[in-house]
């Protein structure tokens, strides 16, 4: 390889040689003029090829690699020319250069894969590690070292995918063990669970310890049955890692035969509506497939998600996915890639797929579904498939999938699914409930303790000065301490519990336990934020008192910024971000027609909404009348529109609030064709003569007399930018952290503020003419803002106020109006920026009058109709801003030590409910799975209901939620 040219040493230019010789001659020592051009020509061309070596130099100062876009680039790619793209492999081959020291071995003579195996101690790798290692973060956690998030920002993207296409996650890490026993024992221990028996459906259990149940949680795990004619019967249990060990101590017994299967499978975890094709485009069948299985399962995987049953099992035979025309790298080859490369090249066409053969691999395949969420919240859930595989074929099926659209996650996508979805996931949400998740906790703080360490002291957060006494880790015990004001709550809950146990053949729970069991009762809840923000990781729980309830409004208890003592907390904020779902839950996703018409006939009539409609109406009908382009025919099409778009919720709760302000569009451009004598008369002196006789002076005359650049851009960010964009800000605050009910009465106020405006504008107009009488033919100006469109070189003001639809409007000022509208309504229902608010009203008060475009009594006047339509159309409930019901108030309670006065549960009834199997959602029977003291018997456990709470509302034992 030849080395890079040097860039050539600076010539002199032509020019100030030639001014030299010039000089030269005059003192007799200059050369003629014929040596002189020739010289001048070999000077030009030494400068060319000085030029072209700079440029040369310049083009060579990066590598061919660095050419290439982010997403392209490979780490190998530096000192390897072939993972490059195959037109910058000659140039990435002469960029590199020879290796002066050849690579050392391995001083004690070990093996790559010995060296592999050596980093592997204290954890174990996946299959697809390398895969991992090169595109995620890596942590070592549960004894392997896994991927926990994407080098690149993911964090939106995969929650798009969840929703939206497919995303994939190993989860090769989950251990499975098979529990072989007489059908009798496996039956009583599996809770009767005859309608799995067939291995068509999977089960989600809690396993609990030998007869320790309600206490002994050990964890979740998924059951499975092992279809079997002949006995002994099987079960696969598949649990998380974190509890294998335990789950496998607690399952041991002479009567079992028990199997890991932890080296013998792998698996995979599809989410997303498409994870279905997915897995049709990348498993294609076996050509021995049933028919009928086949499209059995093609059925499955192809209609919507949601509709199949949560741990539906499917089971085929797959080919090879390397037959494909992609050339993957092997994991546990059956073939060697020379092997099949060779069957490519005999095939005659270059990427054709290959034809499986009798010698080629076929994979055993178990899919089932799955899904993340409760049927009480469907919006929120997700749905996918896990699918099963022998051990080895990771690599070879991991990138099939990659290239079928499915984007790679890793654990802590996984978690944030289980927050979107309001579910807790193991082991982060099990606190003080088992001991899995108490070791994952103890492992957290260590690492949020040691990170806080090193940080500075005036970069740290001083928990001592927030009376945090427990800033890395939940101090459960503090929290499960504190009783309930109920008459006798421990008895009437073992007396619920032992109703249970004795349903499943167990021992009664002695009633010296039953204190004890009360006080280490934990239950999951749900933390709807009213105001602003999110709370961080290890945020605390209080409970409100009686007292401050009665004496300040809930309003001003989100304010309060007291921090309350840490013997009134009720619980803690487990780990969190922020919820994507959660931004859209009061977000109608409904598509029925039905809904609003039945809306339509329990709609109540009043004289002010019928006032509002018979207005609207009778603008809307004017309006399309006066129109002459388009023609009155394809005018019918903007109401035809309007009525279609309010006939479905997901587009009604967005149009129909803004029907005035739709209203007042439709009048302001169908101003233009209202006819010349049926308009008012253009007063051009009465607004400067109001002005002068109200302040004693033209005041917005005198806003103009000195103009500056700089101040004609600052007034125009106001009147011309974000005048037409706080309209829609405004809007999305409320609708994202306003009050039920305030969009709707923004949308009212502010479209009758400005149809009432347009109606009785007062036309004015004294800018070219000065008090010359004007008529319609003149065209509008645009004022002060003529020099913006100088400073920015167009007409854009120009030709828009030339061809305004209302030239002469005036009196009173909609811009006015409408700023006027926007700080009262943020100062309502959002106080703590008033000085903000009312500040942006004086500048573009300033704005107005410094680009001559409304007199002093113009903005009086349009914010006089702001506040009186404010005040004419608000709500009766909002009238009192201390009682404003925010979103989700009617779920605040008092959380006094877990009661809930007169909610209390009546345990009582529960027991009676439990006892004659009421209450209890079906398929909750199969909520757990119990090893009792003897061999297999039978398990107990409660039945397993969601637990969500706001505030302190709280669903136990089967209880159903209020609407």
């Amino acid at each position: 390889m030849k080395p890079r040219p040097r860039p050539g040493k600076p010539i002199s230019k032509t020019v100030e040689m030639l001014r030299s010789n010039e000089q030269l001659k005059r003192a007799g020592k200059g050369k003629e003029k014929a040596v002189l051009r020739g010289l001048s020509d070999v000077v030009q061309a030494l400068e060319v090829a000085a030029l072209q070596t700079a440029a040369k130099v310049a083009a060579n100062t990066s590598r061919a690699f660095q050419s290439l876009p982010r997403h392209l680039r490979r780490r190998a790619a530096s000192h390897n020319p072939r993972r490059v793209p195959k037109y910058l492999k000659e140039r990435a081959a002469a960029e590199r250069r020879k290796a002066k020291l050849r690579a050392r071995g391995n001083s004690k003579g070990q093996s790559r894969t010995q060296q592999l195996r050596l980093r592997q101690r204290g954890k174990a790798w996946l299959a697809t590690h390398m895969f991992h290692a090169k595109r995620f973060h890596m942590t070592n956690v549960w004894g392997y070292r896994l991927p926990q998030t994407p080098t690149l920002k993911s964090f939106r993207s995969s929650y798009r995918a969840a929703r939206r296409r497919v995303c994939l996650r190993d989860t090769s890490y989950f251990g499975v063990i098979e529990l072989e026993a007489a059908r009798e024992s496996v039956v009583c221990a599996a809770a009767e669970r005859v309608r799995f028996e067939d291995g068509s459906r999977s089960a989600h259990v809690n396993v609990y310890g030998r007869g320790q149940f309600p206490r002994g949680l050990i964890g979740p795990a998924e059951l499975l049955w092992v279809p079997s004619e002949t006995a002994p019967a099987a079960v696969w249990i598949r649990v998380h890692p974190s509890i294998f060990r335990e789950t496998w101590d607690a399952l041991a017994s002479p009567s079992v035969r028990l199997r890991d299967l932890r080296t013998e499978l792998e698996s995979f975890d599809l989410m997303g509506p498409l994870s279905g094709s997915t897995i049709l485009r990348s498993l294609p069948f076996s050509p021995s497939e049933p028919e009928e299985n086949r499209q059995a399962i093609i059925d499955a995987l192809t209609c919507d998600a949601a509709a199949l049953p949560d741990g539906l099992t499917l089971n085929f035979t797959a080919v090879d996915p390397r037959l494909s025309a992609c050339r993957l790298q092997l994991s546990k080859p059956a073939f060697k890639k020379a092997e099949l490369d060779e069957r490519r090249r005999q095939s005659g066409l270059p990427g054709k797929r290959l034809a499986p053969t009798d010698k080629d691999d076929y994979i055993p395949i178990m899919i089932i579904k799955r899904q993340v969420g409760t049927n009480e919240e469907r919006n929120a859930m997700f749905h996918g498939f896990s699918i099963v595989f022998p051990k080895g074929w990771s690599m070879a099926l991991l990138p099939s999938f990659a290239y079928c659209g499915a984007k790679l996650t890793g654990i802590f996508e996984a978690q944030v699914q289980h927050r979107e979805a309001g579910v807790p996931s193991f082991p982060e949400h099990y606190g003080a409930v088992c001991q899995a998740a108490t070791e994952y906790e103890d492992a957290q703080a260590k690492d949020a303790e040691r990170r806080w360490i090193r940080k500075p002291p005036g970069k740290r957060i001083d928990f001592t000065a927030l009376n945090v006494d427990h800033p890395f880790k939940p101090d459960w015990n503090a929290i499960v301490r504190r009783l309930s004001r109920s008459n006798d709550p421990a008895a009437s809950l073992l007396s619920a519990l032992n109703t249970i146990r004795n349903r499943r053949g167990m021992d009664p729970v002695p009633e010296e336990s039953a204190a004890s069991l009360f006080q280490t009762c934990v239950c999951h809840m749900e933390v709807d934020v009213l105001g602003r923000g999110s709370p961080l990781d290890m945020a605390m729980i209080y409970k409100v008192g009686a007292e401050q309830i009665i004496a300040a409004p809930i309003a001003q208890l989100v304010r309060r910024r007291s921090f309350p003592k840490s013997a009134s907390s009720t619980g803690f904020v487990t780990p969190i971000k922020l919820a994507l779902t959660a931004g859209v839950q009061r977000l109608d996703l409904s598509r029925d027609p039905r809904e609003v018409w039945a809306r339509v006939r329990s709609w109540q009539a009043t004289p002010a909404r019928l006032a509002q409609l018979g207005i609207m109406l009778a603008v809307w009908i004017y309006a399309i009348w006066i129109m002459t382009t388009p023609t009155f025919l394809w005018s019918l099409l903007i109401p035809a529109v309007f009525i279609l778009a309010c006939s479905f919720p997901i587009t009604n709760q967005l149009i129909w609030p803004a029907a005035p302000i739709f209203t007042w569009v439709l009048l302001f451009f169908s101003a233009r064709y209202i006819p010349t004598d049926s308009r008012p008369a253009i007063h051009v002196a009465l607004l400067p003569a109001l002005e002068s006789v109200l302040y004693g002076a033209n005041i917005s005359d005198l806003q103009t007399r000195l103009t500056h650049p700089l101040l004609d851009v600052l007034a125009w960010l106001p009147y011309g930018v974000l005048h037409f964009a706080l309209p829609f800000v405004v809007a999305v605050l409320l609708w994202l952290f306003g009050p039920k009910g305030s969009v709707q009465y923004w949308g009212k106020a502010f479209g009758f503020m400005n149809l009432f405006g347009v109606i009785t504008q007062i036309p004015g107009y004294e800018i070219i003419h000065g008090l010359t009488p004007a008529d319609y033919a003149m065209k509008g100006s645009p004022g002060g803002l003529l020099r913006i469109d100088r400073v920015f070189h167009s007409s854009g003001y120009t030709n828009a106020f030339g061809s305004a639809p209302l030239v002469f409007g005036a009196f009173p000022s909609l811009h006015s109006g409408s700023a006027v509208m926007e700080a009262l309504f943020l100062a309502h229902f959002f106080p703590f920026l008033k000085p903000v608010y009312w500040t942006y009203v004086g500048i573009l008060w300033w704005a107005t009058m410094y680009l001559s475009h409304h007199y002093l009594v113009d903005l009086t006047g349009g914010a006089c109709l702001s506040v009186l339509v404010f005040y004419l159309f608000m709500p009766a409930e909002f009238k009192d801003s201390d009682n404003i019901k925010w979103p989700n108030s009617a779920e605040y309670e008092m959380l006094n030590n877990g009661g809930g006065g007169a909610n209390d549960v009546d345990f009582d009834e529960e027991i009676r409910r439990l006892e004659e199997s009421e209450g209890i959602p079906p398929g909750d029977e199969e909520s757990r799975i119990e090893v009792p003291e003897s061999n297999l018997g039978p398990p107990s456990g409660a039945p397993r209901t969601k637990r969500s709470v706001s505030w302190g509302e709280t669903q136990v034992l089967g209880e159903e939620r209020p609407e």
